[in-house]
């Protein structure tokens, strides 16, 4: 049986930089995972960094009390000393309560509706970045996201932590209806933002940056600050296609409320469901649901098997794309 007195040393230096890219990579992960489009999936218990598999290894009872005292102990605590002491976990619990924080503090840029808006990186670690913007409907708010992606690259030998410098001429590019004044929620230094910022700048103090606009910033194109931004960020109607699939519906869902199908722009728009849906999952769960629930199935029954319409035909041909 092999000891830890017995490890050769080139092995505890393999074992060692594996451990140090795990930890900047496991920071991209939390970040991308709590700001990316849906929603955060976080394991109570798992604060920290947590070497378990995961069934059932890490259903564990949730250490709550010392989760409690390692928040007091964040509040306290700057992002260069959590970097420094890495190995601990705090750095990683850290960055996860600001993360979420961030999502609280800013809904109309996580919520139904918000726009996800990759942003171009370029430079000689382009392809170690991840970077995006999450922006309201209205475009009035936003926030900046940036992730190391493989960064072992980056860390190079030694597998120092990919913060400054080690980024060299990497840039990130940013539209300028998201330009404006940004704050660091993690390290909490703040700042104009134009068309393009250094990475190393971004990535000083940790590797992973959430910033979040300071100055609320008017939807209006001919405005400073949001030169580019869509014309129109309001959502439109249901779709005739959704208003006809609707109106077969029973008499029972004739009141529902359609929720509007986002339009195509520069921006991916996110929705957790169609017009269509809506209405269904409403009429099934409406006061007569088992009489609806059987006029659906019938209807879509009858039109897959014998070709009949859901609604009256179209009154015009339209020219195939």
């Amino acid at each position: 049986m092999l000891t830890a007195d017995g490890v050769p040393e080139a092995l505890l230096a393999v074992i060692r930089r594996a451990a140090e890219i795990a930890m900047a990579a496991g920071l991209g992960q939390v970040v991308l995972r709590t700001l990316s489009p849906g929603v955060p999936d976080c394991y109570q218990g798992t604060e920290t960094w947590d070497d378990s598999l995961v069934d059932p290894d890490n259903r564990r009872p949730v250490p709550f009390e010392e989760r409690h005292e390692l928040l007091a102990d964040l509040a306290g605590s700057s992002a260069e000393e959590l970097l420094e002491h890495r190995r601990d976990g705090r750095v990683k619990a850290h960055v996860l309560q600001r993360a979420l924080r961030a999502r609280a503090d800013h809904p109309g840029c996580v919520d139904i509706g918000s726009g996800y808006l990759p942003l171009a990186v370029e430079g000689r670690w382009a392809d170690h970045v991840v970077a995006f913007a999450r922006v309201s409907s209205d475009a009035s708010d936003a926030l900046l996201v940036i992730a190391p992606r493989l960064p072992g690259a980056v860390m190079g030998d030694d597998a120092r932590p990919p913060i400054g410098d080690m980024w060299g001429d990497t840039t990130v590019t940013v539209p300028g209806f998201v330009q404006g004044t940004y704050r660091d929620v993690f390290a909490g230094g703040s700042g104009d933002i134009g068309d393009a910022i250094e990475v190393s700048a971004l990535l000083a103090t940790l590797p992973v940056a959430v910033l979040e606009r300071t100055t609320d910033t008017a939807a209006d194109p001919g405005a400073p600050g949001v030169v580019g931004a869509p014309a129109r960020w309001a959502r439109p109607g249901p779709s005739p296609r959704a208003m006809r699939s609707a109106s077969s519906l029973p008499p029972s869902c004739a009141a529902l409320t359609m929720t509007p199908t986002p339009r195509r722009s520069t921006l991916t728009r996110h929705s957790t469901r169609s017009p269509f849906t809506a209405s269904a999952t409403s009429c099934l769960t409406s006061a007569s649901g088992p009489a609806a629930l059987a006029t659906f199935s019938c209807a879509f029954f009858l039109a897959s098997v014998f070709g009949f319409p859901l609604a009256k035909p179209r009154t015009k041909n339209v020219p195939s794309r």
